[in-house]
């Protein structure tokens, strides 16, 4: 399976979530795709090669698109492509992120076994508790110094909950003595299941919750009918999804926009 197969998958995985958001766009231009959702948060918008070298002016009119729409959004290089892509970036405000590395696991070895968690309960949660996802997703990903209270705004939970409504979604929640601490979503389109927002709050992080989130997803996504399970990993993030069986594609850079 090449990587080009796991880059129509992400596609295919963003039109899918999105599709309960009104007025929610997805492009493919010449090899390159994008989101827009209108949801003012980067990491819901944004463009990615489906070909390592698409066609710039097709890049360049995608960017135009989403910087016209007023919302942050991302943009992720796959390896091979053409500095002139990553100017482009530049040139527009946009600023490095980081590497994030494309993984994947065959469906019929499915992710290696976790073992039970002592004192950590794994359930499936609906549309009506979207807020317990975004609320352990908020707190995973603050930075150590922010102690104070977080407020997840209004819309971030509406969003999720739609999303959580589509055929297909699935969204679990890690709890010790019902305190949520960890939690992952599962997204199948086809032969495809991403596995997306596996999260763990600071304060329970280096326990196995992660990996035993992530294996469920994965679980899941294959008795879905999946043949392949795949997600983007974080430097953080890598050594547990390897753990499990995943294998590395390729690594993209991600860049993101200023506002």
């Amino acid at each position: 399976m090449n990587a080009d197969c796991f880059a129509a998958a992400m596609t295919e995985s963003r039109r899918l979530i999105n599709t309960r958001i009104p007025g929610s766009r997805l492009l493919r231009k010449d090899g390159a795709a994008a989101v827009i959702t209108g949801i003012p948060f980067a990491g819901r918008n944004g463009v990615w090669l489906e070909r390592p070298n698409p066609a710039v002016s097709a890049v360049a009119a995608l960017f135009d698109e989403i910087t016209a729409a007023g919302v942050p959004f991302f943009f992720q290089i796959r390896p091979g492509s053409d500095a002139v892509l990553a100017d482009i970036a530049a040139s527009r405000g946009m600023r490095f992120d980081r590497e994030l590395t494309l993984m994947a696991v065959d469906g019929v070895a499915g992710a290696r076994a976790v073992s039970q968690v002592p004192g950590l309960s794994i359930r499936q949660i609906g549309p009506d508790e979207a807020q317990v996802h975004t609320r352990v997703v908020s707190v995973s990903f603050r930075a150590p110094e922010e102690s104070a209270p977080y407020d997840i705004p209004e819309e971030l939970t509406l969003r999720t909950t739609e999303m959580l409504q589509v055929d297909g979604v699935r969204c679990y929640v890690g709890e010790v003595d019902g305190r949520p601490v960890a939690t992952s979503i599962g997204v199948t389109s086809g032969d495809f299941t991403e596995i997306g927002n596996v999260a763990t709050d600071p304060a329970f992080r280096h326990c196995g919750f992660g990996s035993a989130l992530a294996a469920r997803a994965v679980t899941d996504g294959v008795r879905a009918g999946a043949a392949w399970c795949w997600l983007q990993a974080s430097t953080d993030g890598y050594s547990i999804y390897q753990r499990l069986g995943f294998q590395t594609i390729e690594t993209w850079s991600r860049w993101e926009s200023g506002s």
